[in-house]
């Protein structure tokens, strides 16, 4: 940063005003900063773009899209755009200013990734008897889809659908060729009622041998 002292006078034919003093501060160009985003990142999560901190009162970053137009101004070297969805794949750029005085951009590329589907399973809770088991089932429509199961007392299995002993709540994550996940919860209920068997009819006597249970 430097001063400067002018004096400026108006004239006219052969008239000139009186000089009046001007002082010029001449302000450094600012450096300019290096962009970084967490490319790539799945539909509904959230873009991080950052910045180099660059050196300076009062420093501005200029955070651009990819239509190239002025998403915001911050004070800190970050910009954070939320819920993103697939169309927010392309180039962002950042600069910074110091009054009125900009630097030069930089840009990064960022690709938003395709979110697999939610997987199905055959219902949100399941009842079993005791000590029985059952077949979990998770379908999804995304090919080559990487199933990770969790549950109860340690339970944990990369198979699509388990064999599944005890109660309690599990989670089916699906993954897709980029990373991304989704996840959905099923519940298994124990039935400890035990059966009760009936006699249907008269009882048995020394004269009818047979009878129906229920």
């Amino acid at each position: 940063t430097s001063n400067a002292t002018y004096w400026v006078t108006a004239k006219f034919d052969e008239c000139e005003s009186e000089a009046v003093q001007v002082e010029v501060t001449v302000v450094d160009q600012p450096a300019t900063p290096t962009i970084n985003s967490n490319t790539p990142v799945c539909e509904g999560d959230s873009i991080v773009l950052t910045s180099t901190t660059v050196a300076g009162v009062g420093v501005q970053y200029n955070w651009f899209g990819i239509d190239g137009n002025l998403l915001a101004s911050t004070t800190e070297p970050r910009y954070v755009i939320n819920g993103v969805t697939l169309a927010h794949s392309g180039v962002y750029s950042v600069s910074a200013s110091i009054g009125r005085c900009t630097s030069g951009t930089t840009s990064t590329t960022v690709v938003v990734k395709v979110r697999p589907a939610t997987p199905v399973i055959d219902a949100d809770v399941i009842t079993i008897c005791e000590k029985a088991s059952f077949t979990a089932c998770a379908t999804t429509s995304v090919a080559d889809a990487v199933f990770t199961w969790t549950g109860p007392n340690g339970f944990n299995s990369t198979q699509q659908n388990p064999t599944i002993y005890d109660a309690g709540v599990y989670k089916v994550v699906v993954q897709n060729e980029y990373g991304c996940k989704d996840s959905i919860e099923i519940k298994v209920i124990e039935n400890t009622d035990e059966p009760v068997i009936k006699i249907q009819g008269d009882s048995l006597t020394c004269t009818k041998s047979e009878a129906s249970l229920i």
